[in-house]
């Protein structure tokens, strides 16, 4: 269901104040530009069509749609833990399903799949034309891989290979993030490798990714598992990327209440 408003209208600029659970998506034209932009976020549709309001733009002359588009999946029931950040994702076109009705949470990902998460994380666009040698141009992934290498998200695995059909590890998915998140400021923190003492399997950890571990630590978005492991160098499942991608969400867009 779509909401066309013609007439001004006061919107929250602080919508991820509001529950992530009510599940409407609003498309805002930008107060700078007549152009129109995606807000990752959700806002309260009140009855007879007001927005809930945290503190506003006032749009003039302008036309924007609130739609709501709530994604569930029918093989969560044993993942529960991740299911609401699957929803979630899946509901802001971030993450997708193995097929309309599956998400497949028990399923390693591809080193590919996990740099189109971030890279449609953070909105990174352009037309880049450097990739990896083994990242061929008739792939899905080709032009978010292309866009992840030019930003230096991605490193590649040497002699300018990136293995994209490989599955990632734990601990290569926390170097990627931390690059991303480092680019952009939003890491806290000085990335001691000190707190990773806490761990079990800290010396599993490789020299490469105990800094990007340590940060994310630090961030409180890696958290360890009920066994106080980090797992650095097991496969990160989707469900355990929805998780971290969700967090990652929360710290880049989310104001605090």
């Amino acid at each position: 269901m779509v909401y066309m408003f013609c007439q001004p209208l006061q919107v929250s600029a602080a919508i991820l104040l509001i529950k992530e659970s009510e599940g409407i998506t609003a498309l805002l034209p930008s107060p700078r530009s007549l152009c129109i932009q995606i807000i990752w976020s959700r806002i309260r549709l009140d009855v007879g069509g007001e927005a809930g309001v945290e503190y506003s733009y006032c749009i003039n002359q302008s036309k924007f749609a609130v739609g709501l588009y709530d994604k569930t999946f029918t093989d969560m029931t044993s993942f529960i833990w991740a299911k609401d950040a699957v929803e979630i994702l899946a509901s802001k076109g971030i993450i997708k399903g193995t097929s309309n009705t599956t998400f497949s949470p028990e399923l390693d990902i591809k080193r590919a799949d996990f740099t189109i998460l971030i890279v449609r994380m953070l909105g990174l666009t352009g037309d880049s034309k450097d990739n990896f040698v083994d990242v061929l141009p008739d792939k899905y992934y080709y032009s978010e891989i292309a866009r992840a290498k030019e930003f230096g998200l991605v490193k590649g695995v040497g002699n300018n290979k990136f293995n994209p059909e490989s599955k990632i590890t734990r601990q290569e998915a926390a170097l990627i993030i931390e690059r991303a998140l480092t680019s952009l400021g939003k890491l806290q923190g000085s990335g001691n490798e000190r707190i990773l003492n806490t761990f079990n399997d800290k010396d599993d950890i490789s020299d490469y990714a105990k800094f990007s571990m340590a940060i994310l630590v630090e961030n409180k978005l890696l958290l360890g598992t009920n066994t106080n492991n980090l797992n650095p160098r097991h496969n990160i499942l989707r469900a355990e990327t929805a998780v971290l991608m969700h967090r990652v969400y929360n710290l880049l867009y989310t104001t605090g209440e």
